[in-house]
């Protein structure tokens, strides 16, 4: 119009760079933070606040290469996955978390990391009892309480707490894990022990304490009874001759021998970065 001038055009804006455009700094913070904090409670948070804050790309590709670390005996990512594994299975539990699992889930097969893909799956074990309460007792001789029995299983009586491996109550397992009386040989009674209920061995696999054995882990992955996505993100901390019998195990679910396949073919690479 006569009189006005005509508005300047506006300048072209950019987006700005995202912080996470680059995944190698996110994952190399994560792997330096958590070999600087002894506490597994401590790494479980820098793992969390690595995933959560960053893009479903950066979390996928760091997920991929502490799976690929630990195949390859990097001692910093096999401590760095166990606190993966540790919050991804509380994260199933959130359901604030359940669309970013998701969007990790797609972006994995999209990307063609398949074998990440595989270990987000949450799929039920591949046994599972018709009587969970027949497993969920103890032989006292009498009728004993769950409170009761929960309570024997923080003391230090080693003849009741081998009798309370026979009951595989939630509540029980859990306090048996927290007992510091409790060693290597009773814990496996409760991993080896077939039948078994899905709930009480997530509960094993979510101890701190003991998901850092390896002959638990080892237990947990060939019991059939455990929750089979559990055993998925558990294989990449498998010694390659125990990969190797369970992708050929055939009383076990066959997404563990696909995927076992898949890690021992990283295994072989001994190739960190893609």
């Amino acid at each position: 119009m006569d009189g006005v001038d005509e508005p300047e055009s506006a300048p072209e804006i950019t987006a700005p760079r995202r912080v996470d455009d680059d995944p190698w700094p996110a994952l190399q913070s994560l792997l330096l933070r958590c070999s600087r904090v002894p506490e597994t409670a401590m790494r479980v948070g820098i793992v969390r606040d690595t995933l959560t804050q960053t893009s479903a790309a950066t979390g996928v590709f760091v997920l991929d290469h502490l799976i690929r670390g630990t195949l390859t005996g990097d001692a910093r990512a096999e401590a760095a996955w166990i606190c993966a594994v540790l919050f991804l299975l509380g994260a199933a539990d959130d359901a604030e978390l359940y669309e970013r699992r998701s969007r990790w889930y797609e972006t994995a097969r999209d990307e063609g990391r398949d074998h990440v893909a595989h270990l987000l799956l949450d799929l039920p074990a591949f046994k599972a009892v018709k009587n969970a309460r027949a497993l969920q007792q103890a032989r006292f001789g009498r009728d004993v309480s769950l409170g009761a029995r929960r309570q024997m299983a923080g003391g230090g009586d080693r003849a009741i707490l081998e009798r309370l491996l026979e009951d595989l109550s939630p509540l029980v397992v859990s306090r048996l894990c927290q007992n510091p009386r409790i060693d290597m040989t009773l814990i496996l009674g409760v991993a080896t022990r077939r039948p078994n209920l899905a709930d009480a061995l997530s509960i094993l696999c979510r101890s701190p304490r003991w998901i850092v054995r390896y002959e638990v882990r080892l237990a947990l992955v060939s019991n059939p009874y455990t929750p089979t996505g559990i055993s998925l993100k558990l294989l990449p901390l498998l010694r390659g001759p125990d990969l190797q019998r369970v992708a050929h195990a055939g009383d076990l679910h066959p997404a563990l021998a696909t995927t076992a396949g898949r890690l021992l073919g990283l295994r072989s690479t001994r190739n960190l970065k893609p």
